[in-house]
């Protein structure tokens, strides 16, 4: 009987530790979790602001509603699509790259829902290439990763309009700057 008793309570002991071990290791990987949610978090925050900051928003005219590209003389006349949200960037090598809030918004939800810092770099890539939205060049691009979406003849001079692949949403953002015209 006595060695029975001993038996038992050993058994209790052992179920006690493993019981022990679980809940520690529980812990210790919902702590994990925690942490590594949290610095997902702030590095998407991060990323998103840089995103969001790096264009300036096109001006429009209160009266006439133009939106105006004032680097390259460019305007887009007032339209029933809202063009209020339209940024863009210049730079004398790469052109005119002109994109929408909304559009970099909808690029960017799905890093809210990442759960790893993996996961919100594997949605980066697509997030960057609708930033960047529709490049307004005079010369043809060879480049990898583009696709011509337009020419346009503006003042006697071509305009190349290009998309990155890897953002399919643009094609509301080159229909409208079909109508580019010069001031």
């Amino acid at each position: 009987m006595r060695v029975a008793m001993l038996v038992v309570l050993g058994i209790f002991v052992f179920a006690l530790a493993l019981l022990g071990v679980g809940l520690g290791y529980t812990a210790l990987a919902r702590n994990s979790s925690t942490d590594n949610t949290a610095n997902t978090v702030a590095v998407r925050d991060l990323v998103v602001r840089a995103l969001e900051g790096t264009k300036s928003a096109a001006p429009l005219d209160p009266k006439t509603g133009d939106v105006y590209f004032p680097p390259t003389k460019y305007y887009l006349p007032a339209s029933a699509v809202d063009m209020a949200s339209l940024t863009y960037a210049y730079n004398k090598d790469a052109g005119l790259s002109v994109t929408s809030r909304l559009l970099v918004g909808q690029a960017t939800a799905p890093m809210y829902s990442t759960g790893n810092i993996n996961q919100l770099f594997n949605a980066l890539p697509h997030a960057q290439a609708c930033q960047r939205g529709v490049r307004v060049v005079t010369t043809k691009l060879t480049e990898d990763g583009i696709e011509l979406k337009q020419t346009l003849t503006v003042n006697g001079s071509t305009l190349y309009l290009y998309t990155e692949k890897a953002c399919t949403e643009q094609a509301d953002l080159v229909e409208m700057l079909k109508s580019l015209k010069t001031y």
